[in-house]
């Protein structure tokens, strides 16, 4: 790796190390779960709350084509059409302001009154692609249809007809033959990631040599083809990105049909780098279609270091796929289902109440509604938890507090830096500051500079790009953390209110297990789990003799159930039998309250009088 590589990932490290928190060993675990013993499986979550989820990609996409076919008009109409097509960048960095899509296709569709112009196909497909990035889709069929009206093979236009009224991704291989036979389909790199993507989900479902070598071909022309779109644009970071996540899915899911191997995904992960964009902030990025992707970019890499066996690191991929789309299902519903084992809580909560909410009829959702009721359980423990060791919390959240104050001074410090060396010619008379900061010897970062091994031009080029993180980073990410740790900090000081707040988390809990349990009534994990909450929480939901007679119930159906794991079924008797020992106990204790008072000694006789 070069020498400048290492330096500024070592100061990345230092500032996005500090955001992470630590770990919180004051935090409960989720109780006596089978499956649940800090050991999470790789590319599961939890055995009681189900498997990550996928989510395949954005969904098919068009963009803009950059040449005129193999038409030959003027340079004049070219400049023009180049001026077109940068107005389209612009536009799609500004996220698509209202009337940008108006104005953008007009220039496009204004080229067709150029001398030659009513021959290129591309300009008023071009503007079809500009009306359907604003959701004006009857502009956009009518805009498709004129250029096929000029040429009737353009695969580009016949694709973005088909994909304004097509609802199944995989329905794109209907049309496979009729768009392939105009040579030009292999330059465009939508459609050759149209294609990838939905043998990507008759792959995922059946595997077999028939879908994944036109997958793998696809996805090699998507790549070569891409180069077409410049690389600085947020056209280039959407289709790169969209292409770099599918091809992590395609060797997850080889991989686990034995087909490849997935480290044979890290080629991309690396190229995929270059094409980072924050997606919040001042710099943020507006374009919807290039969040998209990146969230789909994000999700697909979560899952690749998931299955590495690094819960911590996959959850804060994620959670970068959230920030970019929201609403995005898949990533929404990893965060839910990781939240409890990197002790996230809360936020699992808020992730899976979307996912429940706006996703009802996902087959998904089954297990959201079951991590959900996991998550309101945990969360509940963890704030009787705060309430019970007020002491050691409130010491842990100022350490890391502490830290956050730290690592935003030190990342302050580094941008400091990164200016000096963005705008300074003398890179030499740095080093010693670089050095210090990093940690790094100065003789050999000097070294590297004389050989030639790095040079300033490499440096200068590699601050650029990493500079907008750590501005995130420093502006936005860590002091958003550090209000949210002074916030629980607060909390901590009224210790009533967070046993008050724990108790209605119990409760949701418990609503929530019976709903899902009501829906799937020979649900092992629904079952034991409640029975879990109903034995251990049953104090704070009220009736404890009541509750203990539920879970004694729940365990006993589990034992009973054929589909119930030996180890479940261990649990539940262990837990009924215990359960029996303690209703007998209760017994005992409410016999003794009840046994009448002991009757007064009768008073001694009056001594004899003399």
């Amino acid at each position: 790796m070069k020498t400048s590589k290492l330096i500024l990932i070592a100061l990345l490290t230092l500032v996005f190390g500090a955001c992470t928190g630590g770990k919180k060993d004051t935090t409960p675990a989720t109780g006596p779960e089978p499956g649940n013993n800090n050991k999470p499986i790789p590319g599961t979550i939890d055995t009681n709350t189900g498997e990550v989820v996928p989510g395949p990609a954005t969904g098919p996409g068009t963009g803009p084509v950059t040449t005129t076919e193999d038409k030959t008009v003027s340079k004049a109409v070219i400049t023009k059409f180049q001026e077109a097509l940068k107005g389209f960048f612009d536009a799609s960095d500004k996220g698509w302001p209202k009337g940008d899509c108006e104005k953008v296709a007009k220039s496009f569709l204004d080229l067709l009154k150029e001398a030659g112009g009513e021959k290129i196909a591309s300009f008023p497909y071009n503007a079809g692609v500009a009306y359907s990035r604003c959701g004006l889709k009857d502009k956009a069929r009518d805009a498709f249809k004129k250029s096929l009206a000029i040429d009737p093979s353009f695969p580009s236009a016949k694709s973005g007809l088909i994909l304004l009224d097509m609802d199944n991704p995989e329905d794109f291989l209907k049309y496979e033959a009729d768009l392939m036979r105009d040579s030009y389909a292999m330059q465009d790199p939508d459609i050759q990631y149209n294609l990838a993507l939905a043998y990507f989900m008759r792959y995922s479902r059946e595997g077999q040599d028939k879908n994944r070598k036109p997958l793998l071909d696809a996805l090699r022309k998507a790549l070569a083809s891409s180069g077409k779109i410049p690389n600085d644009s947020l056209e280039g970071v959407r289709i790169r990105l969209k292409i770099y996540g599918l091809s992590i899915l395609f060797y997850l899911e080889a991989e686990k049909r034995k087909d490849a191997n997935a480290s044979l995904a890290r080629i991309f992960i690396g190229q995929a780098k270059d094409y980072f964009k924050p997606c919040v902030g001042e710099k943020g990025v507006k374009d919807t279609y290039a969040r998209e992707a990146m969230a789909m970019y994000y999700n697909a890499y979560g899952l690749y270091v998931l299955a590495q066996g690094t819960l911590g690191p996959a959850f804060d991929e994620f959670k970068k796929a959230q920030e970019c789309e929201p609403d995005n299902m898949a990533a929404n519903l990893n965060i839910g289902m990781l939240g409890v084992s990197v002790r996230e809580p809360e936020m699992a909560i808020k992730a899976l109440e979307l996912v429940v909410s706006k996703y009802p009829k996902a087959s998904e959702v089954k297990e959201a509604e079951l991590a959900l009721a996991v998550s309101y359980k945990v969360y509940a423990m963890t704030l009787q938890d705060m309430a019970d060791h007020q002491f050691e919390n409130k010491e842990r959240i100022q350490m890391e507090i502490d830290r956050l104050k730290e690592a935003m001074k030190m990342g302050q410090t580094q941008l400091d830096l990164y200016e000096k060396i963005l705008q300074g010619d003398n890179i030499r008379a740095l080093i010693p500051k670089l050095a210090e900061i990093t940690g790094g010897d100065p003789k050999a970062m000097q070294a590297a500079l004389d050989k030639g091994e790095v040079t300033v031009k490499m440096i200068k080029d590699d601050v650029e790009k990493v500079k907008p993180r750590l501005e995130t980073a420093v502006k936005e990410t860590i002091p958003a953390r550090l209000k949210d740790r002074e916030q629980e900090l607060a909390r901590l000081s009224d210790a009533d209110k967070l046993k008050s707040e724990a108790k209605s988390y119990f409760e949701k809990s418990r609503t929530q297990y019976e709903k899902t349990l009501s829906a799937n009534p020979n649900d092992y994990r629904v079952a034991f789990n409640l029975a879990v909450l109903y034995y251990k929480a049953g104090d704070l939901l009220g009736d404890l003799k009541g509750n203990y007679a539920k879970a004694q119930g729940l365990f006993e159906k589990v034992q009973a159930l054929k589909s119930s794991p030996k180890e479940y079924k261990d649990f539940a008797q262990k837990y009924a039998s215990d359960i029996k020992s303690a209703l007998v106990r209760l017994k005992e204790n409410e016999d003794d309250k009840n046994k009448p008072a002991p009757a007064p000694a009768p008073a001694p006789a009056p001594a004899p009088k003399n």
